[in-house]
């Protein structure tokens, strides 16, 4: 009888994929871009398109076929699709990623998307419905399309559209369009995991461990196994070609040589520039060598570099890490080994086919067989989707040696539990690790019909069940990040690489677990953390992680920190929306008792969560002001263009003076503003007024306010040569001209926003008075110095403990504090006793006779 199941289960199954003869009457729903990531500047939403497939042996005519649910479109009279063939609906068809396709691109239909679900209604002329579905963004549905660069991929024509068992996120970034789906008939549609539990939840390195899982479809599974893997030693790949490393690069305005010459390692490359990776614009947290001459004049970068290899080294596995954005091809010893959006043929002049995010790694095994003891070369083309609107371009190779050691790795029985309802319940015990290790797990399904299949799904952003063992051993001051850097896992089928993050806040005893949570280093060594939907950072989707000793990318040296972490809570003090920045005490995983921990300030990002957390609107247009071009990057609503900004702008500078006035009370938060110049005359932002800094339009007031970013270089950042005073003594008038100390030749420009209020005489006067009657209070010494001293002795006291823990000296880093405030210190007296004359009688100072 279990044989005859078993046939019968095979030939559902192959029924229901559509290898046995049974025809799809119509025309289906294929693939779905809803919710494409931005691409730079760029509104990702001008990417989202619905792909149709014909499945069936004959064409079908789409004339006067139609949505009239989501979006809105009719296909026009004499729309064909021949049998095996995709039409692509797209909301923007004369976007660059749809240049010389193969495929018919139709469009531009009305409406968008909707990123966290819609339903969408395909009917044939006479209003009979063709297909129909609802998709969502949370499970059981896939989370990969949802803004982390998948597509929603039907896995095969004959599943029904409207289940959710029917779709999988796509293998490939941007999906496929205009070709067979990536997960086309890979993956049974069920079972789907659809619960799982650890218990106890957040155990200790003593507690005996329980895992339950919950299957759909049980009558289909032959057996489950739970795949567990623990991070319990260090880990470092070890660096071959690194980030910041040196390269001769070749910049596309004309091919570097005949054919692939330029790809062999006896190239003569000494006429090439030298510069160091990442190479690239717009996206500047990638990039080291900028190439502000790309943008309009070419589409490709050629690189080169040699790397000298041990015979020991031959005998480890050899990693390409790609940074790219948008397309790559790249070469050993003249052998192609990994490419991605690249066309089969190119030329200098060449684009990407597709388009991909700078911040996205992706892993690339690298043929031993190519490799060679001694001498060899890496040389890599990199494409941009568009050679004149492009917003951005990426290309960061990394060669590593992948360390073999990180992981225990056990494959261990489920036990069935009970069916109920459709569901079914698998349970097994895992094993006890030490504190402080991330595990990670997933189960392999093996069917009735002899498949097997992994979840959850490998391409999902996170691919794991997750718990981190703790044994409340690590006494701190500070709350704690735990940080994984992204690594392959045994778990997983292919090579993508995926990083997690551990936090436990001070005063709460058990950790939180963030895994799949995506960290992009930048050439500052500063880290940003973005996080999963429906997982974030206790409220917060974007993280930013501060070198302990920064040596790049800020004037203020290693002291700038401490200058940002007082900056934001100086600007929040003074009543203007901040991001919060607290220090944290990190450690990598997986840990080591003596391995490095570092005390590290960790900003929030100014984002749609900021604004929900501060009591603003998210729906409202928020821009960045920049010293790049373009000056104001707009960070939402970006399809709607940068009109609101514009406005605001010509408003603030017609020469009606009276008209002028008129727009700043009308369009302006002024009070805030006025908070805002003032903490910035305070602390002597001298970026803050012209970049620096972000504006925020209220969609329901309409009316506009100014928040920090970037407070490194504030409190008298005294870059060389001496130029302390300058800061010190930042005259008032600074919003108005930026010349600092009365000298024309120690100035900057003038901020477009803040200069235009402060040459109003009454702002002026009500901003001065501003500055006067915090002078004593918020400005206070006694208040600021007592803040400092708080943060002083928190740190201080943590380091010891470090060296307590790791035996790590840590006098050179107390000291660091020491000086840093001390130096914080010393400019607030300075400040104080330069602006103290130049004010007005205070409020509370007034005397009644």
């Amino acid at each position: 009888m279990r044989l005859v199941r078993r046939w019968m289960l095979i030939f559902a199954f192959y029924s229901l994929y559509g290898f046995l003869p049974f025809g799809v009457a119509d025309v289906i729903l294929n693939e779905i871009h809803f919710n494409p990531p931005d691409d730079g500047l760029e509104a990702g939403t001008f990417r989202e398109f619905i792909e149709l497939y014909n499945p069936g042996s004959e064409k079908i005519d789409l004339s006067g076929y139609y949505f009239d649910k989501g979006i809105t479109y009719t296909f026009s009279s004499g729309t064909l699709i021949e049998p095996g063939q995709y039409i692509v609906l797209a909301l923007n068809p004369n976007h660059s990623i749809w240049r010389n396709r193969a495929f018919k691109i139709v469009g531009p239909y009305q409406g968008r998307l909707a990123d966290s679900g819609e339903r969408l209604t395909l009917n044939r002329p006479d209003g009979t419905i063709v297909e129909e579905l609802k998709y969502e963004d949370t499970p059981p549905w896939p989370q990969g399309p949802d803004g982390y660069g998948a597509t929603l991929e039907r896995l095969a024509a004959n599943l029904p559209a409207q289940d959710f068992h029917s779709w999988r996120a796509s293998e490939r970034a941007e999906g496929t369009p205009g070709r067979e789906n990536s997960v086309h008939q890979k993956y049974p549609a069920y079972p789907m995991l659809l619960a799982s539990t650890v218990n106890p939840a957040q155990p200790t390195s003593e507690d005996r461990i329980y895992v339950e899982v919950g299957l759909d479809a049980p009558e289909q599974i032959e057996s489950v196994l739970l795949q567990w893997e623990q991070l319990a030693e260090p880990v470092q790949n070890e660096p071959v070609i690194g980030y910041g490393s040196t390269w001769r690069y070749w910049k596309g305005f004309s091919s570097p040589g005949q054919g692939l010459d330029w790809t062999t390692l006896d190239y003569n490359d000494l006429n090439w520039l030298v510069g160091y990776t990442g190479f690239g614009y717009g996206d500047l947290d990638m990039v080291t060598t900028v190439l502000d001459d790309m943008r309009g004049n070419y589409s490709t970068l050629y690189g080169r570099r040699r790397f000298t290899l041990s015979s020991e080294d031959l005998t480890k596995p050899l990693l390409l890490r790609m940074f790219y954005d948008d397309g790559f091809i790249c070469y050993i010893n003249g052998v192609e080994v990994a490419r991605a959006n690249a066309p089969q043929t190119y030329d200098a002049m060449s684009l990407a086919t597709g388009s991909h995010e700078g911040d996205q790694a992706e892993v690339f095994p690298i043929p031993s067989k190519l490799l060679q003891e001694g001498r060899n070369v890496l040389a890599i083309v990199g494409f941009n989707i568009n050679q004149f609107n492009s917003t951005d371009f990426v290309l960061t190779p990394i060669l590593e040696i992948e360390s073999g050691a990180s992981q225990s790795f056990l494959r261990l029985p489920m036990q069935e539990l009970t069916t109920e309802a459709g569901l079914g319940r698998y349970a097994t015990w895992v094993p006890t690790s030490p504190s402080q290790t991330l595990v990670r797990m997933n189960v392999e399904v093996t069917l009735e019909s002899g498949q097997s299949v992994l979840l959850p799904h490998e391409y999902e952003p996170n691919p794991f069940i997750s718990y981190f063992v703790y044994d409340g051993d690590m006494p701190s001051r500070l709350p704690i990040l735990w940080m994984l850097p992204p690594i392959r896992s045994a778990l997983l089928n292919h090579s993508r690489l995926v990083g997690g993050v551990v936090s436990l806040p001070v005063g709460q005893e058990k950790p939180d677990v963030f895994d799949g949570s995506i960290q992009i280093p930048s050439a500052s060594e500063r880290v940003k953390v973005r996080f999963l939907k429906g997982a974030e950072f206790y409220g917060d989707r974007t993280i930013n992680i501060i070198p302990e000793v920064p040596t790049g990318g800020t004037n203020a040296g290693i002291s700038s920190p401490y200058r940002e972490h007082l900056g934001f809570w100086f600007f929040e003090t003074m009543g203007v929306p901040s991001p919060w920045s607290t220090f944290y005490r990190v450690i990598p995983l997986p840990y080591s008792p003596t391995g490095l921990q570092t005390q590290r300030l960790v900003n929030e990002q100014v984002n749609e969560k900021f604004l929900e957390r501060v009591g603003l609107n998210p729906d409202a247009d928020l821009y960045k002001l920049v010293y790049t071009n373009p000056n104001w990057e707009k960070h939402t609503n970006k399809d709607d263009g940068t009109s609101s900004i514009q406005d605001l702008l010509k408003a603030l500078l017609t020469p009606d003076i009276n008209a002028r006035r008129q727009a700043m009370v009308e369009r302006l938060e002024l009070d805030e503003f006025l908070a805002y110049s003032a903490a910035s005359i305070f602390t002597s932002n001298w970026d803050g007024y012209w970049n620096n800094n972000w504006m925020y339009l209220d969609p329901d007031t309409l009316k506009w306010q100014m928040i920090p970013w970037d407070l490194d270089w504030i409190w008298g950042a005294t870059p060389p040569p001496n130029t302390g005073a300058m800061y010190a003594r930042m005259p008032l008038s600074f919003p108005i001209d930026g010349v600092a100390i009365g000298n024309t030749s120690v100035s900057r420009a003038p901020g477009p926003v803040t200069s235009p209020i402060h040459q109003e005489p009454e702002f002026y006067k009500a901003y001065v008075q501003t500055i006067a009657n915090q002078f004593n209070r918020t400005f206070g010494r006694d208040f600021l110095f007592a803040k400092m001293q708080e943060t002083e002795d928190i740190l201080i006291e943590d380091y010891q403990m470090i060296q307590h823990q790791t035996g790590r000296a840590v006098g050179g880093r107390i000291q660091q504090v020491r000086d840093s405030y001390n130096t914080l210190k010393t400019y607030v007296d300075a400040r104080r006793a330069y602006l103290e004359p130049l004010l007005p009688v205070r409020v509370d100072e007034w005397t009644l006779y």
